[in-house]
């Protein structure tokens, strides 16, 4: 029976976790990119895929740190000649991440107690 419902439960979410973190890091910062710098990322396939890479690095970071700070210049298309040279950041702290997977972390703690129920 244990097997059964693990199997269920994957198949109904089996990238529930660490994809879902990630994508829902992506969309605060493209927002936040989008508001600070008026620069729309979604148009950008290659700054899209740097921007994954660099939220799985914050995710793993913040897993210790409180906070981040992530140099988005190059996603933005740098800095202009008649901009000052000050790096475009954002900034993201452990307590924003949590908030933003609020629903993915109750998502995975209900498979995990329905498992444990099974298991005991």
């Amino acid at each position: 029976m244990l097997r059964s419902l693990v199997g269920s439960e994957m198949c109904i979410r089996d990238s529930l976790g660490g994809q879902d973190i990630d994508k829902a890091l992506m969309d605060h910062v493209i927002e936040a990119i989008q508001t600070r710098y008026k620069c729309d990322l979604n148009t950008k396939p290659r700054s899209l895929a740097k921007l994954r890479l660099r939220c799985e690095k914050i995710k793993r970071s913040l897993t210790f740190a409180s906070s981040e700070v992530m140099d988005v210049t190059d996603l933005v298309g740098g800095n202009d000649e008649d901009e000052d040279d000050t790096p475009k950041t954002v900034v993201i702290t452990r307590a924003k991440l949590d908030d933003l997977n609020n629903e993915t972390y109750k998502k995975c703690m209900n498979i995990v107690k329905k498992l444990s129920l099974i298991h005991i």
